[in-house]
């Protein structure tokens, strides 16, 4: 194994103190625990529910395998403080094929039930005042290309995973037969100022390291910044900082390259 896959690689980006104000730690807040629960007609069409509200737990699963769908819903509050940052949902898994509400617009969803997924909801809230969050997620019949008659009664779970063959357009995991939010749900809030995204490439044979990053401008005014960037190994290396101006809305690509021929392999 090649020992620079175990070194540390810091990231930082400074925002120049013109609109520092803006940027800042990302802050975080657990969406677990009380929710309410409510049978959904299997398409989810319309964001309403089927059925009477009924007390629901967050992580927590129902069990379904026949087009059964539950709307998810709870209330949550977006700091006055959060004005000048992004304000996203991230969801560390819902089964399957899931839909989110915020204040009834739809901001996003997951097809599938196993990934983690991250939902910008800046444009839908309401700051300094109580937001609704409604998630409406399908049993595994939600990644069916083609609706199928029911399944024999009390089919065995070998037998089930045969019905719906070829016609599974998702992983569906070992436990096939639970549906909902099954993970940690958080709100965070994020400056509209970083790093998207890093593509980090080792060479044994060259002797270095190329990172290449994409650095987004989400906020209203234009930012100057400095990348800074370190691999902690022994000893620590440094980058040359990369200083940059990003227009309002505008997304960078910047390189960054460092010697490093006595990584210990």
């Amino acid at each position: 194994m090649n020992r620079m896959n175990h070194s540390v690689f810091v990231m930082s980006l400074t925002v120049i103190p013109a609109v520092a104000a803006s940027a800042g730690p990302r802050a975080e807040v657990s969406l677990n625990g009380a929710w309410q629960a409510a049978p959904a007609d299997p398409d989810m069409a319309q964001p309403k529910p089927a059925g009477p509200w009924k007390g629901f737990a967050v992580p927590g699963t129902l069990h379904g395998v026949n087009r059964k769908a539950f709307w998810f819903r709870r209330s949550f509050e977006a700091p006055a403080d959060w004005r000048e940052r992004r304000v996203l949902l991230r969801f560390n898994g819902v089964k399957y094929n899931s839909a989110v509400f915020v204040n009834g617009q739809r901001v996003g969803g997951c097809f599938n039930g196993d990934d983690q997924f991250v939902l910008d909801v800046t444009g839908a809230v309401k700051f300094g005042a109580s937001n609704e969050l409604l998630v409406g997620a399908r049993d595994w019949s939600g990644v069916f290309e083609k609706q199928l008659p029911d399944p024999p009664p009390k089919t065995g779970h070998d037998a089930l995973r045969a019905w719906p063959k070829d016609n599974v357009l998702s992983p569906v995991g070992g436990r096939l037969a639970d549906f909902g939010i099954w993970d940690d749900v958080a709100l965070l809030a994020a400056p509209p100022v970083h790093i998207a995204d890093v593509t980090i490439v080792t060479s044994v044979r060259k002797g270095e390291l190329h990172a290449t990053f994409e650095i987004a401008n989400e906020g209203k005014r234009e930012a100057r910044v400095t990348l800074k960037n370190a691999i902690v190994d022994a000893p620590t290396l440094v980058f040359e900082e990369k200083v940059l101006t990003l227009a309002a809305g505008a997304v960078s690509n910047v390189s960054a390259k460092i010697e490093w021929q006595d990584a210990r392999l």
